[in-house]
């Protein structure tokens, strides 16, 4: 609690000795009444101020404990999910599957759409993946890596069967001179979706 001293020795060395033994106040007698009441409000209104203060701090560092537990966390989870990106990229491990894309009409395959899966300890769905690789930074690597891999079977098809792989704009606006090294007969059966 605050306290307040009421010493009729106005002396320095009284006022001095009143707040080394921690007194928070003083009032010289003869005093005023209203004086007095109105410094006792104000040193407990002032004391009530500091409890709170030291709650809300608490709360704050309570708050920034966790944030920072939880950015612990993050970096964690986002270091796993970078490692598993490059080994894929590293060691090319994604398959093509091609779907095929047939004309309702006559029912003849005019062409095939190269779908990535990831095989392996991660059994997860490729749109996973991709979300991961571009939380990471590697969406375009990994992208590239895909597209590259379904070129490869582009010369197994038939001459007038077309090749669809799935792009974001930013393979595009990115990595276009990558992609530019196409020849012009591969663009010719190249579909971008």
């Amino acid at each position: 609690l605050p306290a307040l001293v009421l010493p009729a020795d106005v002396s320095t060395e009284a006022m001095r000795r009143a707040l080394a033994t921690g007194a928070h106040d003083f009032v010289t007698k003869p005093f005023d009444a209203t004086e007095v009441v109105l410094r006792v409000r104000n040193l407990l209104q002032t004391n009530a101020l500091h409890k709170e203060l030291r709650l809300h701090n608490r709360w704050l560092r309570s708050k920034v404990d966790e944030q920072r537990a939880y950015a612990e966390a993050e970096r964690g989870e986002r270091s796993q999910q970078e490692a598993r990106i490059r080994r894929v990229l590293d060691e090319r491990a994604l398959t093509v599957l091609y779907q095929p894309v047939a004309d309702v009409r006559t029912g003849r395959v005019v062409g095939v759409e190269a779908l990535a899966r990831f095989p392996g300890e991660f059994a997860r769905t490729p749109d996973v993946w991709f979300a991961e690789a571009d939380r990471v930074g590697l969406g375009v690597e990994l992208q590239m890596l895909a597209i590259e891999e379904a070129l490869a079977a582009l010369n197994a098809l038939p001459a007038d069967v077309l090749l669809g792989v799935n792009l974001t704009p930013s393979v595009l606006l990115d990595r276009a001179h990558r992609l530019a090294t196409v020849t012009e007969p591969v663009l010719e059966r190249l579909v971008l979706e």
